[in-house]
């Protein structure tokens, strides 16, 4: 007898098994505070990146870019919320500097999480800034809630 023969029913039950591992993990990768960070960090990159080859901005990474935020930016050019743009103006400063970011400690709430965000900038120490995520009343999704942020930020 062969120690390696599985009956044929045994492998139905696993691979339903691997196949809800898989769908839960692909659907949940790109929910929650951390993502939405991550998501606001990675499109307002290539739209700087794209700002710094002469490219113009790339309008699915500007839309990206207005899904993570409360405050509305409206399209390029157009009206926008100040709070949002300093914030953003913030961290393309940042960017001009060559700094990258890591996501470090957070403190979760129900409806709001306050993560605190590493800045390196080659060989100096670490500049933190305290980001604001929520999840607004009636939504399923969570948001950079920039006045928040801004405030949290000037808070000595």
């Amino acid at each position: 007898m062969n120690i390696w023969t599985v009956p044929k029913a045994s492998l139905l039950p696993a691979a339903l098994l691997g196949c809800l591992v898989l769908f839960t993990y692909t659907t949940l990768q790109s929910y929650g505070p951390e993502s939405t960070l991550r998501k606001f960090h990675g499109s307002l990159h290539n739209i700087w990146s794209s700002q710094a080859n002469n490219k113009g901005i790339p309008m699915t990474d500007w839309n990206l870019l207005r899904t993570t935020l409360i405050e509305d930016i409206g399209v390029p050019g157009g009206r926008s919320d100040q709070d949002a743009m300093n914030l953003i103006k913030r961290v393309v400063l940042l960017y001009n500097a060559g700094s990258t970011y890591s996501l470090a400690r957070m403190d979760r709430y129900p409806r709001e999480v306050r993560i605190a965000v590493l800045y390196q900038i080659k060989s100096q120490p670490p500049t933190p800034m305290v980001w604001v995520v929520d999840k607004p009343y009636g939504g399923r999704e969570w948001k950079i809630n920039a006045r928040k942020t801004l405030s949290a930020m000037s808070v000595p």
